[in-house]
């Protein structure tokens, strides 16, 4: 999974950016009252390309770890995205504590759904998937 460094630093800087409600409305944009589609585009193109776009701006593809496909992202990348789309620190937690045998999660914040697992292979990566929530 995740080297513990990198969770730790990732969840200073949420601890930092505060926390929004797991459970917002589809339709609503984030709490900085901008879309969610611009959130998800403004993160890729912050965070250095991190990860593939796609859908018009309504997904963000990242896979953690691996180094094999276009959607891999450095822990470096995957922390500044999370700080970009304001992951509430208890999601990643969740995510934190995710094995193989918990299947795919999903959460919402912000008119964002986030959907995780880890890959049954390699145990070693973890692809996580942003949408706009409703999309």
């Amino acid at each position: 999974m995740y080297r513990s460094s990198t969770l730790l630093l990732a969840a200073l800087l949420l601890a930092r950016c505060g926390t929004s409600s797991d459970d917002v409305p589809t339709s609503a944009p984030s709490s900085s009252g901008t879309p969610a589609a611009t959130v998800l585009a403004k993160a890729h193109d912050s965070c250095l390309d991190a990860g593939r776009l796609t859908d018009d701006d309504q997904t963000l593809i990242m896979v953690v770890r691996d180094g094999d496909d276009d959607s891999e992202v450095t822990d470096d990348q995957f922390v500044c995205v999370l700080k970009e789309t304001q992951m509430p620190e208890a999601i990643l937690q969740e995510v934190q504590q995710s094995g193989l045998g918990s299947g795919v999660q999903t959460k919402q914040w912000d008119g964002v759904t986030s959907t995780w697992s880890e890959d049954p292979e390699t145990h070693t990566k973890i692809k996580v998937v942003l949408r706009v929530a409703g999309s």
